[in-house]
């Protein structure tokens, strides 16, 4: 497994735990990570890592495939394994979410229940960096979502939101550019 593919994993543990490996990480660091998905009962994380494993090189990527696939069926999300998200994804329950394999995520992003982005000619949403994503959204089509975004639970997104907003309704309007930073739990800085 290469080192990027692990801080990938690692982006998204910590998104859950505040862990990293210079930080309480110690010497089993990987091996915590590993026990932790398997056995942590935390679906949000465990699904986050078979995504992760199933997009490593070999045999390693195989078995995150097929776990991957049981882990969809379990638990009623459809994230294409080669769906490109960036570090730090932290699904806070992932249930009956469905993300095109088209749509291109930034790093930091929550995702709660229910969402939907979705696009009909593959081409889906671009979303930024630290985005807050609520219950029950829908976001449709090719929109382009700024950094620092909070889209309230219900929204239907059908055009771009510009960095720092916070948008709620159905057509999903800007509401406030108050920060929300307190919903985007535990950010993980490449730089850690």
């Amino acid at each position: 497994m290469k080192q990027k593919d692990w801080l990938y994993i690692e982006s998204d543990y910590y998104r859950w735990t505040r862990i990293f490996r210079n930080n309480g990480g110690g010497k089993f660091f990987h091996l915590k990570i590993i026990i932790f998905a398997l056995f942590g009962r935390i679906p949000g994380f465990t699904y986050c890592f078979w995504f992760r494993m199933a997009n490593v090189k070999g045999i390693m990527g195989i078995i995150g495939r097929w776990k991957h696939y049981k882990n969809r069926i379990k638990y009623g999300t459809e994230i294409i394994w080669s769906t490109q998200i960036g570090y730090g994804l932290f699904l806070l329950h992932p249930f009956s979410i469905t993300i095109n394999s088209s749509t291109i995520i930034g790093d930091n992003c929550c995702i709660n229940k229910g969402v939907n982005i979705g696009s009909k000619n593959c081409n889906a949403a671009i979303i930024g960096n630290n985005v807050y994503i609520g219950p029950n959204v829908c976001i449709i089509e090719n929109v382009r979502i700024g950094n620092n975004v909070t889209i309230g639970a219900g929204a239907i997104v059908v055009k771009d939101i510009p960095d720092n907003a916070t948008v709620a309704g159905n057509p999903a309007k800007i509401i406030s550019y108050k920060d929300h930073s307190d919903l985007r739990l535990r950010v993980w800085k490449n730089n850690v």
